[in-house]
């Protein structure tokens, strides 16, 4: 019979596919994850299992637990959870908010707390004032508070450059 079949976009909005004589099937077994956003995202991401808490604009570290899972190509693999970045700790990137395509999927089958993490483009990161207001052009780094960025004013690792004027609140995160 007639089909619809209905997916996700590379621009992030829905989209409806019209199948003509389309009989599906049953599909393998195991776990189906469907993601779904309305918008454009800004960068590309990988999906990485991350410690309860860490949220989009964190930006994360490799901690020392670890998760393992079966890659449909490589076989059994294992890999670092992700948690908020501290001063000193190996920093892997920032969460993504909403990204434009996300790869990696392999992961989500044995994931409890799977989120993209920003491999290249722009990507919302939360900040702090610490080291002073933050201008556009500026290089990032990891702020005593774990998760949260800083104007960097030394050499040191950097995270990225800002691409806005920070606006701080007192009491909130930028």
């Amino acid at each position: 019979g007639d089909g619809v079949a209905y997916g996700s976009g590379g621009g992030g909005a829905a989209g409806v596919d019209s199948t003509t004589g389309a009989a599906g099937g049953a599909g393998a077994g195991g776990v189906v994850a469907v993601f779904s956003y309305t918008g454009s995202g800004a960068d590309l991401a990988e999906w990485y299992e991350t410690k309860i808490g860490v949220e989009p604009g964190d930006v994360v570290a490799v901690s020392r637990d670890f998760v393992e899972y079966e890659s449909f190509a490589l076989g059994l693999q294992r890999t670092s959870i992700l948690e908020r970045a501290a001063r000193g700790s190996g920093v892997v990137g920032v969460v993504s908010a909403m990204p434009a395509e996300v790869i990696g999927g392999d992961l989500i089958g044995v994931s409890k707390n799977a989120k993209p993490i920003a491999l290249a483009g722009r990507v919302p990161v939360k900040i702090s004032e610490e080291n002073g207001k933050i201008t556009a052009g500026d290089e990032l780094t990891i702020s005593g508070t774990p998760g949260v960025a800083m104007r960097l004013t030394k050499a040191g690792a950097t995270i990225g450059k800002a691409l806005e004027d920070s606006d701080c609140e007192a009491g909130k995160w930028g």
